[in-house]
This record gives structure tokens, C-alpha cells and sequence, in this order.
């Protein structure tokens, strides 16, 4: 298929820079939540690696992307056995730092039957170097998830003062999404990418045609994207919106599905690729991701992605990516 092998070559050829929390996951199954002061058995436990930043960054890998993540981990052995998962996974991490006396972050996961938790444990993700932001020039998208406030004050601050700069794709979390500071910042950003809770949080109440003509002046293009879960995804914009379906899934274990949707969302429009296709693409990633337990077991490679959704007639309509078109000339293609 002539056009897989174009997006895999355009995808190849672009360089990604995720920066954010890396962690250890301790996925708990729990069938009664126990009462205050209460015991409850643990049917299934199971470790792996996560950490918003970690968990996009595999998936833009899988996904044939070039791709190097930026954060910190302790010099204790979860920092260097996420650090060779990473390698292995094959993720560029000479932009992390191992910071003596420091823990890496861990992340409990506990799920009942009708609730789930994340208690997190930054750790050494609280103290990623503020200094390394100059790193993100070079790149051409910076996918930002939930480093400290300084430090991503002192990105905006610094990718601002640049005429020429990556595109930045921002994920808050829902750490940041309920602070107030993320409501008067996402207009640094290019694209915002939250889900239904988190975006009423961010913008205090439903998105407004007022509230994206502000940041649309403050950031010309902007985009806001609202994950709905099974409602699939929205685009916000100035002058337009766009809806995009979900896809069926077993849900298994929803850790990870926002990383992968906002991993496949940024690679796919950094070839752009019609806003609509990339919508769905990364619905079909966050669908793929629930259906196994860990963060990363079932993140799909690009051949995978379109093969378990059908999605051959959202890539096979390349000649309306600009980017796609050149490269079938220099490859030769008629």
C-alpha cells in the first residue's frame, strides 16, 4: 500500500520532542472498596511503566515517529529500568535527567468496580531542569504535558520570544487543568488537548465562541480539542468545529488512553493530515489503549492502527496532505 509507505516516511522524517512526567504504575484491581479504617483484597496487581510523557512518547515511537522525551528520573533502579524500557521502546531519552537523591515517580492505580484512582508520587518530575528548555528548538512539534509550572512558564516564555518555533501541543492533566494558572496560559500553546472534565475545568464552564476569538488573538490558529470518551473527540476553533466518533473497544484499563490520543493526534497533524483524519486516528489510538492492563501493553504501531479500525480510506486520501505530495514526488510515486 503505496500510501502507508508515504506516511511512514513523513512520519520518520519529523522530529518530536515530548516533555513531562515519567513514572512507575502500580496497577491495583480491587473488587470491593472497603469502608474507613477498612481491608479490601487485591485480585490483580500488576507494575509497569507510565508517566504521561513516557506513555506519548512510546506511542509516537510505534508509531514510526522520531521521537525524544525530556524530564527526570531518580538514580534509584525505577529511573534506570524505565529509562532502558524507553530506550527499547525506541525513544531518544539523552534529554532526561537522573537526579541524585531523588525518587522516581510512582503512580498507585487503584480500580473498583465503579470508580478508579491516580495517586501520584512526582517525585523527581517536580525537578526537571528549567534550564533544558532551549533544548526544544530544533524540533518541529513539542508535546507538553505536566512538568512544573515554572518550568513551563519559562517555555512559553521562551518559545514567545522565537519567530521561528515548534508547533506546542499541551495536554495539562488533571493536576493542572483545575489550577486557574492553566486558564490565563493555554493561549501559549498551539493546540490544547483535554478531556470533557478537564475542559470545563480549564475554561470555567462549556468552551464559547468569546473564549476562543480571545485566544485565537492571542495565538492566531489556535486549537482547543475536548476528548468525550465513547462520544469520541471535538475541535474548537475560532471559525469552525470539528466532531469526530469513537470507536468500540473492550475496555480493559483506561490508563494511558489520553497519551495515546494526544501521541497520534500531534504526529498525524504534524503532517497534515485533515483535522477530521486525525481526529479519528487518535480516537482509534485511545481505543486501542484501553484494551489491555498497563499504559502501554496495547499501543498500536501504525500498520495495527489502521488495520484494527478499518481506517484505510482516512490514509489512503493522501494527495490532501501538501507534505505527502512532496514526498511522492521524491520518492518517485506517479
Amino acid at each position: 500500500m503505496k500510501s502507508l509507505e508515504l506516511i511512514k516516511s513523513a512520519l520518520a522524517a519529523k522530529r518530536l520532542l515530548v516533555i513531562g512526567g515519567l513514572n512507575v504504575d502500580q496497577h491495583l484491581r480491587v473488587e470491593e472498596q472497603p469502608v474507613d479504617d477498612g481491608s479490601a483484597r487485591i485480585s490483580e496487581y500488576e507494575v509497569g511503566f507510565g508517566g504521561h510523557a513516557g506513555n506519548c512518547a512510546v506511542q509516537l515511537a510505534r508509531l514510526g515517529v522520531n521521537v525524544f522525551v525530556l524530564g527526570a528520573v531518580g538514580d534509584d533502579a525505577d529511573g534506570a529500568a524505565l529509562l532502558a524500557d524507553l530506550e527499547y521502546s525506541g525513544v531518544d531519552t539523552s534529554l532526561v535527567s537522573r537526579l541524585a537523591g531523588h525518587h522516581t515517580g510512582r503512580v498507585v492505580i487503584p480500580s473498583f468496580p465503579d470508580r478508579r484512582y491516580m495517586l501520584m508520587y512526582r517525585g523527581a518530575n517536580d525537578s526537571i531542569d528549567v534550564d533544558l528548555v532551549h533544548e526544544v528548538m530544533g524540533f518541529d512539534a513539542v508535546i507538553l504535558f505536566d512538568p512544573t509550572i515554572q518550568f513551563a512558564d519559562e517555555l512559553f516564555t521562551f518559545l514567545s520570544r522565537r519567530d521561528v518555533r515548534p508547533t506546542l501541543y499541551w495536554n495539562p492533566g488533571g493536576l493542572l487543568a483545575n489550577s486557574p494558572w492553566t486558564r490565563t496560559r493555554m493561549g501559549c500553546a498551539d493546540v490544547v488537548i483535554m478531556n470533557r472534565v478537564e475542559t470545563r475545568a480549564a475554561c470555567d464552564g462549556p468552551v464559547t465562541g468569546s473564549l476562543l476569538e480571545r485566544l485565537g488573538e492571542q495565538r492566531p490558529g489556535f486549537r482547543l480539542i475536548e476528548t468525550l470518551g465513547r462520544g469520541g473527540a471535538r475541535l474548537h476553533a475560532a471559525s469552525r468545529i470539528v466532531d469526530a466518533g469513537s470507536y468500540t473497544a473492550q475496555v480493559v484499563d483506561e490508563t494511558g488512553a489520553g497519551d495515546a490520543f494526544t501521541a497520534a493526534f500531534a504526529a498525524f497533524d504534524s503532517i497534515d493530515f485533515a483535522e477530521c483524519s486525525s481526529l479519528k486516528l487518535a480516537n482509534a489510538a485511545g481505543a486501542c489503549a484501553v484494551e489491555a492492563l498497563g499504559a502501554r501493553t496495547a499501543l498500536p504501531d501504525l500498520a495495527q492502527l489502521i488495520d484494527r479500525w478499518d481506517l484505510f480510506t482516512e490514509v489512503a486520501e493522501i494527495s490532501a496532505s501538501p507534505l505527502l505530495r512532496d514526498a511522492s514526488v521524491s520518492m518517485g510515486a506517479p
